[in-house]
């Protein structure tokens, strides 16, 4: 590919709004009945709604008080229910509506897996229908992504430096080549940890590579309106501080936005990117591997803008209110909630969205100097 074709690709993701066919959320069935569809897509939104709705119940009547049986109780049933149970159950009903013949012939599998952005365990490892297993047909894609992932390991192993030497101590001593052959040991660990373990699930290639244009067009836009934020903080920050310093949940914390990109380190930067990129997957796995994926089926995206535009809204709603009471991140999570369900739509591939929410997120921690603390903790009684 060359630089034109690049930067072509990269300008598309912004005019374009390109609905990935096969993803298991657009209609493939004209003749099903219409009557069965409106419920199915009734109950594709009525069950997220729910769901989400008792995560906040359960959240703000124990205060998240890890003491509290019932609140491990109710949330271990949602991850049930949400992760293993409604995807068999809605696959049964839905199959014949949502996926194509070559993806009903794969089973449940796909519902449960890739769908919703996951990788495929089976597929990973071994050959389906002639088709060798993803972990040798993208061996380079694996290998790319575990050297930009040791990039930002370094990265943390530098920022973290004396935590990492404070437990290695009692171990090794503080002999420097010791600590430096068990860092190794530690990445080489890591690296095999990712490669055989978390990938399987973690990791879908089938699309990775068609997701790397969204994900470096969200990198190009996000880093320089991320540095505007930072910009007008600057300029209104003496104020700001000043009228909402009685205002908990709106007030500016931390160092000043100046001081904050004066002292921008990118190893910094990629030492929390390390760390952020999975917590950032975890995040989107409720946020958009369950909750847009079903809004998706709710509505009909493909010949609607608007139905598409509402899909992505309410995705945005949800991810927007978990954030509550603090204003900016609501705000901010919100608008970028918005983005990453659109993008999502197109590339369902829930990796990528945990690289461009770490990205994001961090340098929005590094940048911006709002709380970021969020839930029942920060509530001012």
């Amino acid at each position: 590919m060359g630089i034109k074709d690049f930067f072509s690709l990269i300008k598309s993701a912004f005019t374009e709004v390109e609905i990935d066919q096969n993803s298991g959320v657009i209609l493939q069935n004209e003749d099903a009945d219409p009557r069965y569809i409106k419920k199915i897509r009734l109950w594709n939104l009525i069950e997220p709604i729910t769901v989400y709705g008792l995560i906040h119940l359960i959240m703000w009547t124990s205060w998240l008080d890890m003491s509290v049986w019932w609140m491990w109780a109710g949330f271990g049933a949602l991850l049930l229910w949400s992760l293993i149970f409604s995807p068999i159950i809605h696959y049964k009903y839905e199959k014949d509506v949502f996926l194509t013949e070559e993806q009903k012939a794969r089973g449940v599998w796909f519902y449960f897996f890739e769908c919703r952005g996951f990788g495929s365990p089976k597929r990973y490892y071994f050959s389906v229908d002639g088709d060798p297993p993803l972990l040798r047909k993208h061996s380079k894609e694996i290998l790319a992504l575990i050297a930009f992932l040791d990039l930002v390991f370094v990265c943390a192993a530098i920022v973290f430096d004396q935590e990492i030497t404070d437990i290695l101590t009692p171990i090794i001593g503080t002999n420097l080549v010791l600590k430096v052959l068990a860092e190794i040991i530690i990445l080489v660990v890591l690296n095999a940890i990712l490669v055989f373990l978390a990938f399987p699930v973690m990791l879908r290639l089938d699309n990775f590579v068609d997701s790397i244009k969204y994900l470096i067009a969200f990198i190009i836009v996000a880093l320089p309106m991320i540095v505007l934020i930072n910009v007008i903080f600057i300029i209104f920050e003496p104020f700001l501080r000043e009228a909402l310093a009685d205002y908990p949940y709106m007030s500016l914390r931390g160092d000043y936005a100046l001081q904050r990109l004066l002292s921008f380190n990118i190893i910094d930067f990629g030492g929390q990117w390390a760390g952020y990129i999975f917590w950032g997957w975890l995040q989107q796995l409720l946020f958009l591997s369950i909750f847009s994926v079903q809004f998706c089926r709710a509505f009909d995206i493909e010949k609607s803008k608007k139905q598409l535009f509402a899909a992505c809204l309410l995705s945005a709603s949800f991810f927007g209110l978990i954030h509550i009471p603090n204003f900016w991140l609501g705000l901010f999570t919100f608008i970028s909630g918005f983005f990453w369900a659109l993008y999502f739509l197109q590339r369902r591939n829930l990796f990528s969205m945990g690289v461009v929410h770490g990205f994001g997120g961090t340098m929005f921690n590094k940048l911006i100097p709002i709380n970021f603390s969020v839930g029942p903790s920060q509530v001012v009684i």
